[in-house]
């Protein structure tokens, strides 16, 4: 179990934060756990130090406000916090629009109890930010290239270049197994089955990627 985490949970739904709070509790060890149920309450955080935590969770669906500005505004609040999007809205455009607000990751709430489980033990660790399986039919490449995160954008360009998963997990200072997780997340987001086609889906929009 990872100990002494500070999580939030932001959802509306009592009923979802309390099987939440006791998924969190099983794979956490004395985890203080605050939730909110308004994008009003996070738009009342003024400062990094009210928005001090260890990780993020959040709902698109709650009222009074709206969602993708207020992601905007805590990542401005404290860039270094965590943002997860867990949201039964699944589609490309509402990952996308999540991602490019400031979430690290994506966690659609149409997974059964196993698999947030097991995505949420990823997560949890810093291994990788998970995206909903929905968001990765779409066919336009440079949309799917925008989709990634930052560290998955970093591994990415180190693949183009060749380099191995072991090579990989030196110069990003990562585990070897922390990068199989990152190629495979970055192989489902671009709809390839391996990674040289990865590598010339890439390459088509070379210029967007180095940007």
């Amino acid at each position: 179990m990872i100990a002494g985490m500070n999580i939030l949970i932001a959802d509306d739904h009592p009923l979802f934060r309390d099987a939440f709070k006791g998924i969190l509790h099983q794979l956490l060890e004395n985890a203080d756990i605050k939730e909110m149920a308004t994008f009003a309450e996070l738009m009342s955080l003024k400062s990094s130090q009210q928005f001090n935590f260890d990780m993020v969770f959040i709902d698109l669906a709650m009222p009074k406000g709206n969602p993708y500005e207020t992601i905007a505004h805590l990542n401005k609040l404290n860039p270094k916090t965590p943002i997860i999007v867990v949201s039964g809205e699944e589609s490309q455009e509402v990952v996308k629009n999540a991602i490019a607000s400031g979430a690290i990751g994506f966690l659609p709430k149409s997974l059964d109890t196993d698999s947030l489980i097991s995505n949420l033990k990823h997560v949890l660790s810093g291994a990788m930010a998970m995206v909903s399986p929905a968001a990765v039919q779409e066919t336009d490449s440079q949309t799917l290239i925008d989709g990634l995160t930052a560290r998955q954008t970093d591994v990415l360009k180190l693949m183009c270049e060749g380099q191995t998963n072991k090579m990989i997990a030196r110069v990003l200072d990562l585990t070897e197994g922390t990068v199989k997780l990152h190629v495979r997340a970055i192989l489902k987001t671009l709809g390839a089955s391996n990674r040289t086609q990865a590598v010339a889906i890439t390459n088509l929009h070379k210029d967007e990627l180095d940007n």
